[in-house]
């Protein structure tokens, strides 16, 4: 837990991205239904994924919870819940407001960091079962952690790393 600790203090600042999407209610919900919005997103259950503002071929059509917002995203992934060591909603040192702090596995930053120094200006979108939590702006290439930061309260942050965890530890065992 020291070392965790130790880690959002020093890493924060490493990736901070923005989510603008109304607040999450129990009609909009991205964690209250079992059934995924688009089937071609159901699998792998958590990814991050590049985003695009307009169409293109082979991009699916996707809609951010919480927003009128249409993105498309490249079928591929950028990262698993596999290459998600921790995952943990908290309240930012720098900022004082609820983030969903993500730590990667060794893989995992070798895949984000490279992604990332190649993407920054692009959107990455975090799914989670199906649903598109949000749509992120890479600001800065992404090491060891992102913290996402957004129209999130604490308990919705603690939510989607439960949800994120949950999936974590289904392919880690």
């Amino acid at each position: 837990m020291l070392r965790l600790r130790l880690f959002y203090l020093l890493f924060l600042s490493v990736l901070t991205c923005g989510c603008n999407r109304e607040k999450i209610t129990p009609q909009n919900d991205p964690l209250g239904s079992n059934e995924a919005p688009y089937s071609d997103l159901s699998q792998p259950p958590v990814s991050v994924r590049w985003a695009e503002s307009e169409p293109a071929p082979n991009l699916i059509e996707a809609s951010v919870v919480g927003s009128s917002e249409r993105i498309f995203l490249h079928p591929e992934s950028i990262i698993t819940a596999e290459d998600i060591l921790h995952a943990d909603g908290v309240i930012s040192v720098s900022t004082h407001e609820p983030i969903l702090m993500l730590l990667f596995t060794p893989e995992g930053e070798k895949k984000i960091a490279t992604a990332s120094s190649q993407g920054i200006g692009r959107r990455m979108a975090l799914v989670i079962d199906g649903r598109v939590i949000c749509a992120l702006r890479v600001r800065g290439a992404i090491q060891k952690g992102a913290a996402i930061e957004g129209s999130f309260d604490l308990a919705e942050c603690k939510r989607l790393a439960e949800r994120i965890e949950h999936h974590r530890e289904k392919q880690n065992p």
